[in-house]
Order: C-alpha cells, then sequence, then structure tokens
C-alpha cells in the first residue's frame, strides 16, 4: 500500500531488532512522512497476557473521572469531546504514569513489552526519555487503551512534533477474535488516506510522524457497548510530554 512500510522484525534481548537500520526508519517516518509498521514484534502470548491482566486490574480499580491528568496509575472512560484534542472519542484508558508502583506482576508484565518500546523510541527519536522527570521535566507516560466493540473510536486529530517525534501504537488484541472491525488511519502530506486495520494485527506495531493528522475508526459500530467487556480493540502507546 502506498504510504505504508511493512517491515519484518524480532524481539532480540529487550530490544526490538526490524530489518531495516534505525536510520533507515527515521528517514521513513521523519522526512518521507511514511507509516512504518514492525511486524511480529512480540510473543502473542505476552500480549494477550497484558490484555487480560489490565482488563482485571481496571475491573477491581475505582474509575477516575474521565479527563482526569492524574501523576498516578489510574484508568478512566474518556467518551464526548476530548479535552485536548477538540475531538469526538470513545476509548477505556489505563495510564500507567507511575508504573514502578504497579503490583509486582502486572509491572512486570508490561514491563517486559514497555521497555523495548521506551528503547526503540529514543533510538529513533533521538532522546533519552524515561519513566521520571527528565532535566526538562518530561516523561514518559505509558498507556494502555481499549476501544471497545460497540463504537471505540477517536476523530481525526493530530499533535504537534515535538517533543515526541513519533507515535508508536502496539496491538495487543487479534482481530477476528478480540474484534471485527476499526482500526489507526493517517492523512499524508500529498493527500492519501493509509488505512492499517487491514494489515495491524496482535503484536504489529505501527509508528508515525506525530504530526500527522491520524484517527480510530469504529470498531465494531454494529455491536451494543458494553463498558466492562473485555472485547474490542487493545492497543499500547507511549505518550511523552
Amino acid at each position: 500500500m502506498h504510504g505504508l512500510i511493512e517491515v519484518p522484525s524480532q524481539l532480540d534481548n529487550g530490544q526490538i531488532r526490524p530489518e531495516l537500520s534505525d536510520t533507515e526508519i527515521a528517514d521513513a517516518l521523519i522526512a518521507q512522512r511514511q507509516i512504518v509498521m514492525l511486524k511480529h514484534i512480540m510473543p502473542p502470548e505476552s500480549l494477550d497476557a497484558i490484555r487480560i491482566a489490565v482488563h482485571a486490574w481496571g475491573q477491581n480499580t475505582p474509575l477516575a473521572p474521565a479527563g482526569s491528568t492524574l501523576d498516578e496509575n489510574f484508568h478512566a472512560f474518556e467518551c464526548g469531546i476530548s479535552p485536548r484534542q477538540k475531538t469526538l472519542h470513545t476509548y477505556h484508558a489505563y495510564n500507567f504514569n507511575q508504573i514502578m508502583r504497579l503490583p509486582e506482576a502486572l509491572r512486570t508484565l508490561l514491563l517486559a513489552v514497555f521497555e523495548p518500546m521506551r528503547k526503540f523510541q529514543n533510538r529513533i527519536s533521538g532522546e533519552n526519555s524515561g519513566w521520571d522527570l527528565d532535566a526538562s521535566g518530561k516523561k514518559l507516560h505509558p498507556q494502555v487503551i481499549h476501544y471497545p466493540s460497540g463504537g471505540g473510536m477517536f476523530a481525526a486529530h493530530v499533535h504537534p512534533l515535538l517533543p515526541q517525534r513519533l507515535g508508536l501504537i502496539l496491538s495487543v488484541s487479534q482481530r477476528g477474535r478480540d474484534f471485527t472491525s476499526g482500526g489507526a488511519g493517517f492523512e499524508l502530506p500529498d493527500g492519501t488516506l493509509v488505512d492499517t486495520a487491514p494489515h495491524h494485527d496482535l503484536s504489529d506495531m505501527v509508528m508515525f510522524r506525530y504530526d500527522l493528522r491520524h484517527w480510530v475508526s469504529f470498531v465494531d459500530q454494529e455491536l451494543a457497548l458494553d463498558r466492562n467487556a473485555i472485547r474490542g480493540r487493545w492497543v499500547m502507546v507511549l505518550p511523552y510530554y
């Protein structure tokens, strides 16, 4: 597909190793404004375990109000107009801003995936971001997002390029098993629309230049929405601010 580059990849000793060099990937993302998808970067069984464990944690942790910006571990069901992007959205956000303070079992599961994502994001962006505030007052905000079947979505929006530079979206659900329809889309500078949904499956990670216009299309819109159900599209992302 024009605008989408699929790259075979693997996890090697805690490092994500694509078949393209870091320089080639950075050039494709930042200079050429292409969408890069790293295929099969994590063991599927570990991602299944994360999805189940995060959902269970949410079922046993009080729900925070929508729009909360707490510097702690919390989850909130975001629905309506987003306060930052001013766009329509429906999703369940699990925010692990103090990931080291989580119960050991959940922390271990999450760090086994978020830590390789952190290292890779830093390699490509040139940053040295971590789980604690850096000298500039920024840090990573690891997040698991559930777009539930029955209409989970995020309307088109953009972010500033800096300081993030690139966005990562790791799929932790399987199309056809956990959900049927919906996924991330992007608008390239030449007007090309790139729909990653048919290509983005469990253990694949989409990468994009952070100021590209993007969205998440409706997930299983024909079904009834059940906020407590695990069914839907799950992703892991790593904002830096």
